[in-house]
């Protein structure tokens, strides 16, 4: 049985995010006015809503540490992605290209997402003085919020240690509704 259904952008980011630089603790990486207010009960069974962002990062050649990347709901990180380790080769605002897909599993107080992380960046690998493409995907974790009440949504970043110069800047950001 077929359903009509489309592809709905909701928020986009029309300027670059804030810069996350030196910082170990959880940020939002999102300009104030693409952060988008969830409707109470817009989500059903099924529903999907598709993440896909760009950013610059920067990091150092030793011990560079990792990220984390997050979906917060309200208070909740609904989607965190596991930890990404950077390769022990400094990099100044290397281009990443990430997508988050979400799919609502369960609704009302406890509802939850199934997830995935899927992201893409240029590396440079140091022993051949060539560019190589580095891609990672993984499930991440989910955790519950309350899909009957209006959710602020927000896309977070954590690095694991604050050491200069590690930074991230957002630079493209759109939030779909794909079914």
């Amino acid at each position: 049985m077929s359903v009509q259904s489309w592809c709905q952008a909701l928020i986009t980011a029309e300027v670059a995010g804030p810069l996350l630089s030196d910082s170990a603790v959880e940020t939002s990486i999102l300009p104030a006015e693409a952060k988008l207010t969830l409707p109470a009960n817009f989500l059903s069974i099924g529903s999907t809503l598709r993440f896909t962002f760009a950013v610059q990062v920067s990091n150092v050649a030793v011990a560079p540490g990792t990220f984390i990347v997050a979906v917060r709901f309200g208070a909740t990180d609904v989607f965190t992605t596991g930890a990404a380790t950077f390769q022990n080769v400094a990099n100044t605002n290397l281009p990443l290209w990430a997508k988050i897909v979400l799919t609502c599993r369960a609704i009302g107080a406890a509802a939850s997402f199934q997830g995935i992380y899927l992201s893409y960046s240029k590396n440079k690998v140091a022993s051949a003085g060539s560019n190589s493409v580095g891609v990672a995907c993984n499930a991440g974790t989910t955790a519950t919020f309350d899909s009957t009440a209006a959710q602020v949504i927000d896309l977070m970043w954590t690095f694991s240690a604050s050491t200069d110069p590690t930074n991230v800047t957002l630079q493209q950001y759109v939030l779909e509704s794909v079914n």
